[in-house]
C-alpha cells in the first residue's frame, strides 16, 4: 500500500511528464506551423516568379510582335525607294546606250569629214598639175573643181549634222548625270533610314502641359507628350537639315493619335497627326499635344524621315510608350 507521504512525489513527477509532453506537443505543432508557413511563402513566392515570368514572356512576345510590324511597314515603305532606285538604274543605262551610239555617230561623221577634206586636197592637187600644163584638160578641171565643190558642201552638211548630234549626245550626258545624282540621293536617303540612331532620353506623358507625369492611361488624363530625342549617324552630314516627323502610333491598329489643335506648320490643316521637325543639333525637343478621348492602351513613339513629300519610318526611329494602358517610363 502507497504511503500518503510519497504521493506528493508522485505527483509531481507526473506533473512533470505533463509539462514535458506538453512542451514536446508543442514544440513538434509549432515547428510544422513555421514549416507550413514557410512552404506556404515558398509556394506564394514561385507563383509570383512563375506568373512575372510569364507576364515578361507575354510582354516580350508582344514587343516582338509589335517591332515586326514596324519592320514590316519599314520594308513596304523601303521598297517604294528601291523601285525609285531601279528605275533610275534602268533610264541610265537606256541613256548610255543612246550616248554609245550617239558616239559611234559622232566617230562616222568625222571619219566621213576626214575622208572627204582628204579627198579634196587631192583634187587641189591634181588641178593644180593639170593648170600648169600647156594643154590643160579644161573639161577634167571643171569636172574636178565641180567634185571639190561638191565634197566641200558635203563637209559642210556633215560639220551641222555633227554639231547636232555632238548637241545631243551632251543633253544625253547631262541627263546621265542628273539621273546618277538622283540615284545617289535616292541611296543617301535609304542610308538616313536604314542606319541613322534614335536615342529617346524622355518621354513623359502628362495630363497638363505644367502637370506631373501620368502612370497610366485614364479618361481625360493623359493630353501631353513631352519627348527629347538625340539622332546619330556616322556621316552626320547626312541628316543635317534633313526634315524628319514625330507621331505617336496605336501599337495594334498602327494609326496616329491625331494632334487636335492649330500647326503653324501645317496652316491648310486643323487636325494632325505628326510634329514635323528639321534636324539641326541634338538634342531635339517636341511637344505633342492630344484631347482625343477614345484611347488605345497601347502606343509607340515614331520618327519618320520624309522624302519628297512621303514618309519612312527609320529602322531605329521606334520606342514603346505605353504597354496595357500603363505608360513605359523613359526618363522620369
Amino acid at each position: 500500500m502507497m504511503k500518503k507521504e510519497n504521493l506528493p512525489a508522485i505527483l509531481g513527477v507526473l506533473l512533470l511528464l505533463f509539462f514535458v509532453f506538453g512542451a514536446y506537443q508543442w514544440s513538434q505543432s509549432s515547428s510544422k506551423s513555421n514549416i507550413i508557413k514557410n512552404k506556404d511563402l515558398e509556394i506564394a513566392n514561385l507563383t509570383q516568379s512563375l506568373e512575372d515570368e510569364t507576364s515578361s514572356k507575354e510582354e516580350a512576345m508582344e514587343k516582338s510582335e509589335e517591332l515586326e510590324l514596324a519592320n514590316q511597314q519599314l520594308e513596304v515603305e523601303k521598297e517604294e525607294l528601291n523601285q525609285e532606285i531601279k528605275r533610275l538604274k534602268k533610264e541610265i543605262k537606256d541613256l548610255k546606250l543612246r550616248i554609245k551610239t550617239q558616239r559611234e555617230t559622232i566617230e562616222g561623221i568625222r571619219a566621213d569629214i576626214k575622208s572627204k577634206e582628204e579627198r579634196i586636197e587631192a583634187l587641189k592637187g591634181e588641178i593644180a598639175g593639170l593648170n600648169k600644163k600647156k594643154a590643160s584638160d579644161r573639161a577634167l578641171i571643171k569636172k574636178l573643181e565641180a567634185e571639190r565643190k561638191t565634197l566641200t558642201k558635203d563637209i559642210s552638211a556633215l560639220q551641222v549634222d555633227n554639231t547636232k548630234v555632238l548637241a545631243e549626245k551632251d543633253d544625253l550626258v547631262n541627263q546621265m548625270m542628273d539621273k546618277q545624282e538622283e540615284e545617289e540621293i535616292y541611296k543617301e536617303k535609304m542610308e538616313i533610314i536604314e542606319n541613322t540612331q534614335v536615342t529617346f532620353q524622355i518621354v513623359a506623358p502628362r495630363s497638363t502641359k505644367e502637370g506631373k507625369e501620368v502612370k497610366r492611361i485614364k479618361k481625360n488624363n493623359w493630353n501631353h507628350t513631352f519627348v527629347e530625342l538625340s539622332m546619330y549617324h556616322e556621316n552626320a552630314s547626312l541628316i543635317q537639315n534633313e526634315n524628319f516627323l514625330l507621331k505617336i502610333v496605336d501599337s495594334n491598329t498602327r494609326t496616329p493619335l491625331v494632334i487636335q489643335e492649330v500647326n503653324p506648320k501645317f496652316p491648310d490643316s486643323e487636325n494632325n497627326s505628326a510634329i514635323p521637325f528639321t534636324f539641326t543639333e541634338n538634342p531635339v525637343k517636341l511637344a505633342h499635344t492630344n484631347t482625343q478621348q477614345d484611347k488605345s492602351q497601347n502606343y509607340e513613339v515614331h520618327v519618320y524621315y520624309v522624302v519628297e513629300g512621303k514618309e519612312f519610318l527609320l529602322k531605329w526611329g521606334t520606342v514603346r510608350l505605353s504597354h496595357n494602358g500603363k505608360f513605359v517610363p523613359i526618363g522620369y
